[in-house]
């Protein structure tokens, strides 16, 4: 509980370990459909490489915590922020993925996303935590963009009707 410090962490061709944050937002469609969230355990046979991985984590009173994490992956730009009780081990970090537009995405799942941040929550016990992504607020986004379309600003008339479905699913 009295652990004090701080780390900085510069990591070159590597990989965070636990989540495929390719295979995750990539199956993103049947969650977008449903304005569901998508939730499950981190496996460690899952890896996300990195080119490079950044981050200061401060530790006070036995609880870590960071806030400047920077991951770049050919199809992401990550940020992250969060903590962890050292004592208990939980785990409270939040990830957000931004989905690179441009040639390492245009053939596949993730095309449709380009531009779009993915916010990945990881939390519980450090020996076993879990991920979540609520979807809803990505599919009001892409909701906002398909309204938008090429002309600039989506109509009111555009809003209201999409903003109605998406509230009538999600009841």
């Amino acid at each position: 509980r009295a652990l004090g410090g701080t780390l900085a962490l510069e990591v070159r061709d590597g990989a965070l370990i636990g989540i495929d944050l390719a295979d995750v937002i990539g199956t993103a469609s049947g969650f977008l459909q449903s304005r569901g969230r998508q939730t499950g355990a981190l496996d460690e046979n899952k890896r996300t490489p990195f080119s490079q991985l950044s981050a200061t984590v401060r530790i006070k009173d036995g609880i870590a915590a960071n806030e400047d994490l920077k991951a770049k992956t050919p199809q992401f730009d990550t940020a992250g922020s969060g903590r962890m009780d050292l004592v208990s081990t939980e785990l409270d970090y939040s990830l957000r993925a931004q989905v690179l537009t441009g040639p390492a995405i245009d053939a596949g799942p993730l095309r449709s996303l380009g531009g779009v941040t993915v916010p990945v929550k990881i939390f519980g016990p450090a020996a076993k935590p879990s991920y979540a992504v609520d979807w809803a607020p990505i599919a009001a986004e892409m909701l906002l963009r398909r309204a938008a379309g090429r002309s600039g600003s989506p109509s009111v008339n555009q809003l209201l009707e999409g903003l109605g479905g998406l509230l009538q699913r999600k009841k």
